[in-house]
């Protein structure tokens, strides 16, 4: 039981990243993205994906992505992908709101760089 409540605690985590890291994207025409999933039906997606074991970011891992970059996070508009995969056809097609770039420029003002 109690591992049973630990494995849950830490799926809830990973969609709780992924609703917070999806705030300022916007899609490939420029839309801001929005994640409407609920964590069961997030988790549903992930559950007959077959690859909830497999979630991550490394190499050989699995990432839910939105087809052709385009819409929302919501049922019917999400595919569980390799992340290499997601990664190369982001490095064309991802792009930030001008809110989220100024952000992330202050955020690396004052770090060394290398």
């Amino acid at each position: 039981m109690k591992e049973h409540q630990e494995e849950l605690r830490k799926l809830r985590n990973k969609y709780n990243v992924k609703k917070k890291t999806t705030k300022g994207r916007v899609d490939k025409l420029g839309e801001p993205i929005q994640f409407l999933m609920s964590f069961d039906e997030w988790l549903y997606v992930w559950m007959h994906s077959g690859q909830i074991d497999n979630m991550g970011l490394k190499q050989g891992q699995f990432c839910m992505s939105l087809p052709n970059d385009l819409g929302h996070y919501e049922i019917g508009n999400v595919e569980i992908k390799l992340s290499s995969q997601n990664a190369r056809e982001g490095k064309t097609s991802t792009k930030h709101t001008d809110a989220t770039k100024a952000k992330m420029s202050l955020d690396r003002k004052g770090k060394l760089r290398h």
